[in-house]
């Protein structure tokens, strides 16, 4: 009897180890695709919107693809910061399997509040970079980069959606078709 209870339970650890690493490399996994995505999307908008809206982007290629890589980079690691917000704030770390209206908006506001400071600081205090006349803006801050993590982090986070959890999802509509089969 005792023994029996003793294999049961190294059974029982042996599944919460597995658990816990196959957890931890799913969070790898899936930050892997967040910084991907990331860097992609917020490539592209940088691409598209910096030579046409911040005054001092008419520079040479050798100089421009590399700062649009850094940047890229950079944003791609606050849309995994965003990410691990929402996470930690509900407790959740594969939120985006079933991300529900009011983890999305505090992703888009946490996004749009945190862009806000970043062009606040870089146009007003720094003066890193001043924008174009045709440049749209909001109580002096570019319309465009203030909507860029909202918009790329909402991308990222449907790119996991999408890619990562798209068996879960999968396996989720199997079972609910069966019982409904039933």
């Amino acid at each position: 009897m005792v023994n029996q209870l003793v294999t049961s339970g190294c059974k029982f650890n042996s599944c919460i180890s597995q658990s816990r690493e196959s957890g931890f490399l799913k969070v790898i996994g899936i930050s892997i695709v967040l910084l991907s995505a990331g860097f992609v999307f917020n490539f592209v908008w940088e691409a598209l919107h910096g030579v046409y809206l911040y005054q001092d982007h008419d520079v040479r290629a050798s100089q421009y693809v590399p700062m649009l890589v850094y940047v890229s980079g950079m944003d791609a690691l606050l849309i995994l910061g965003l990410y691990g917000w929402i996470a930690l704030l509900w407790l959740d770390p594969f939120w985006t399997r079933n991300p529900g209206v009011i983890r999305m908006l505090a992703f888009i506001l946490s996004g749009i509040i945190l862009a806000a400071a970043i062009e606040y600081r870089s146009v007003y205090v720094l003066n890193r970079w001043a924008y174009l006349p045709a440049m749209p803006t909001i109580f002096g801050i570019g319309i465009s980069p203030l909507l860029q993590l909202a918009v790329t982090g909402c991308l990222s986070a449907a790119s996991i959606r999408c890619m990562w959890h798209r068996k879960d999802l999968r396996q989720k509509n199997i079972d609910s078709s069966k019982r409904n089969f039933k």
